[in-house]
């Protein structure tokens, strides 16, 4: 008859076996019943059952364990999801004032080594194995899933090559600008494997906008050619415009990578990233085996960036040479001029007068991307394979990106009116119809310079390229927005403003689920109509562009027009009460100020004048006059300091109006400043350029 304790809980086992016999038949009921042993336990806690401690050995809950599965579904890993559910606790209402005890039970709150065990759970059944034959089964079979969604996506073993064109990329490569210029960049270090991501961007009139994204195993020619292929082949000759290929190619100087785009797209231009040329020849000249001397480097970099930026190809050549006089000393420098030189079409400004570049000289666009993929999508973590790579991009990052256009398309985003603002400032010189004149092609206007009348630009409204030197690469200039604001002429590099720009980025972000066009008119517009903007436009190459003639206006351009005149009628008798009031003070005060302070103060009034090119600037110009003039007599009125007074304080004193602290002087050694990441200030201040992250960036 053995007794048993539990070491933790008073539990009294006893355990009773008997033979089965005559005598204990007739001594024991349970062996006459057929039961030879009986187990007797007793129930006696040594220990509080209510208390944290008991309540963290809780079996949890089928219900929070879903909860977290759902958590994990939504890319959060196990911290992530036990930190959120955690907050989830602290605010849900139904536990009242219970919650310090909810957070302490395990079948509501699981620990977090029950929750890490759940995660590589799910992670195994939903992502298969890190790495080898289970990840393949894995993302093969997640194609199908892919495609139900509306997405094409490309799986090839050897060599490995993931292509994926989400359905806001397929309808980016309906856009007539995906035709111009598009933008192609790498980055790894995204997952255990350290697979290679490249991205493909097109141009829109909202920003770039993914086309295409890539995934290998490395970033050899093989490898890219494998994957541009694969792209090429989901677009079915229907991408960039319905061209098929992009007028321009803008990237860093990798050959594998160029060299694969000039297979698959032999059609396109490919330019370099004006930022990653420089960049490389800084770094160069700082190469301490090469032996070039500190003071004979900045000289060869900024003649070198003379070159880059020059607009003629016989300034580029003058400079050229001038350039070999300077490095005339160095043969291996010669030398690696001379490489740049032989590729000049790549990067020289006299070699990019094309319309469809739209002014980008850099690869920034792509820059951005991969930072916003790291930041957003993945939040800073390794993905676990492969396959969680594919699902960032198919969920988390379509996502993200149709809620940025979705801002846009609900008028969220107030950059393009303040550039199209500062942009009629510039042109404001124009100040009638009829100082612009109609050339004699069709779509082409003439518009005189602002500081040369004699000065002809002509604009060309098809194309969006104007003759000036800024307007040349088909950037959007002021004599540009001078035809569109006399002329309402629909420029192709206006920036979008109107209504039928906010519902092309809607349609994009949204595909057919995008409300009417109505929706996205303005609330104060009497038609409410709204034009169907067509997404693709067959593109016609720069040379052939026939000019446009369609009308595009501001919301409500005729309607506000009469009330804005009658405004500014207003506003200005308002300005000549207030000018004449300050005549009668220069004249009731002539005799007792002092006229040279009070010319000198008149000047700088007028320099800041000079300064004044926006209404947002004129506005806060007139709230701004006058704020030293004491509003209001009172004994806590700040007395002002003198801006030299403020300039000769150590360093930790305040710099404002207020007294001085007293008590314990703050430190007064300012901390070092670290150099700029800016190439052009490195280069003017004869420093090398700081190196962010990588190899060779």
């Amino acid at each position: 008859m053995p007794h048993t304790y539990s070491a933790t809980n008073k539990q009294l086992l006893l355990f009773q076996i008997k033979p089965v016999n005559k005598d204990t038949r007739h001594r024991y009921d349970w062996v006459r019943d057929g039961m030879p042993a009986t187990v007797t336990v007793d129930n006696r806690h040594n220990h509080m059952t209510l208390n944290a401690e008991a309540l963290s050995f809780r079996k949890t809950d089928l219900e929070t364990r879903k909860a977290f599965e759902d958590y994990f579904s939504q890319g959060m890993t196990a911290a992530a999801a036990s930190q959120f559910h955690s907050n989830q606790l602290d605010l849900n209402p139904d536990l009242d004032g219970n919650v310090a005890v909810a957070q302490a039970d395990a079948a509501m709150n699981p620990k977090r080594s029950t929750v890490s065990y759940w995660h590589d759970l799910w992670r195994k059944e939903n992502l298969g194995e890190r790495h080898g034959e289970g990840m393949w089964e894995m993302l093969e079979r997640k194609v199908a899933v892919y495609a139900e969604a509306g997405a094409r996506v490309s799986v090839t073993r050897e060599p490995f090559t993931v292509a994926l064109l989400t359905p806001v990329m397929q309808r980016a490569h309906h856009m007539s600008s995906a035709a111009e210029v598009a933008f192609v960049d790498s980055t790894a270090s995204c997952d255990a494997d350290n697979h290679v991501i490249t991205f493909l961007l097109v141009t829109s009139s909202y920003g770039a906008v993914p086309a295409g994204v890539v995934i290998t195993s490395g970033q050899s020619q093989q490898d890219y050619l494998s994957g541009f292929t694969a792209i090429n082949r989901l677009l079915s000759d229907s991408g960039f415009g319905r061209q098929g290929h992009p007028d321009v190619f803008i990237t860093d100087d990798s050959s594998a990578e160029r060299s694969a785009l000039e297979s698959v797209w032999p059609s396109a231009v490919q330019k370099l990233c004006h930022f990653h040329v420089l960049q490389a020849v800084w770094r160069w000249l700082w190469n301490a085996a090469h032996n070039i001397q500190k003071e004979d480097r900045q000289p060869l970099m900024q003649k070198f960036r003379s070159i880059l930026y020059a607009t003629t190809e016989v300034e580029a050549d003058t400079l050229y040479q001038q350039l070999l006089e300077l490095a005339e000393d160095y043969d291996n420098c010669c030398a690696y001029f001379q490489s740049w030189w032989d590729r000049r079409e790549a990067w020289c400004m006299a070699w990019r007068n094309i319309a469809s570049l739209r002014g980008h000289n850099t690869n920034n666009y792509a820059e951005v991307t991969i930072r916003l993929f790291k930041d957003n999508v993945l939040s800073r973590c390794k993905a676990y394979n492969a396959v969680a790579i594919v699902d960032f991009i198919m969920s988390t990052m379509e996502k993200f990106y149709s809620n940025r256009l979705q801002c846009f398309a609900n008028g969220r985003v107030s950059m393009h009116h303040l550039l199209l603002e500062k942009l009629l400032a510039s042109c404001r010189y124009i100040s009638s119809k009829d100082d612009i004149l109609i050339a004699e092609s069709h779509g082409a206007y003439l518009v005189p310079s602002e500081h040369d009348n004699a000065l002809l630009y002509e604009v060309d409204a098809g194309s969006g390229v104007c003759t000036c030197p800024y307007g040349m690469s088909g950037r959007c200039c002021k004599h540009q927005i001078a035809v569109f604001k006399w002329y309402h002429e629909a420029l192709p590099n206006v920036p979008p403003v109107t209504a039928e720009a906010r519902y092309t980025a809607a349609r994009l972000a949204l595909g057919d689920d995008a409300p009417a066009p109505q929706f996205y008119a303005s609330m104060t517009s009497l038609d409410a109509a709204v034009p169907l903007p067509q997404m693709c436009v067959g593109h016609v190459p720069t040379s052939q562009t026939q000019p446009t003639t369609s009308s595009v206006q501001l919301d409500d351009t005729d309607d506000v027009s009469v009330a804005a005149a009658d405004d500014c009628a207003e506003m200005m008798q308002q300005w000549q009460a207030v000018s004449a009031r300050v005549s009668t003070l220069l004249q009731q005060h002539n005799s007792s100020c002092n006229v040279a302070d009070l010319s000198a103060g008149i000047r700088k009034m007028s320099q800041r004048l000079d300064n004044v090119h926006t209404a947002a600037q004129l506005s806060t110009f007139f709230h701004s006059c006058g704020q030293l003039v004491p509003r209001r007599y009172h004994s806590g009125a700040v007395i002002r300091t003198q801006p030299t007074a403020s300039a000769r304080r150590k360093p930790g004193i305040t710099r404002g109006a207020k007294r001085q602290p007293s008590g314990r002087p703050a430190k007064g050694e300012a901390a070092a400043e670290k150099r700029p990441r800016c190439l052009s200030t490195n280069i003017d201040a004869n420093v090398p350029h700081a190196k962010s992250h990588g190899k060779g960036h």
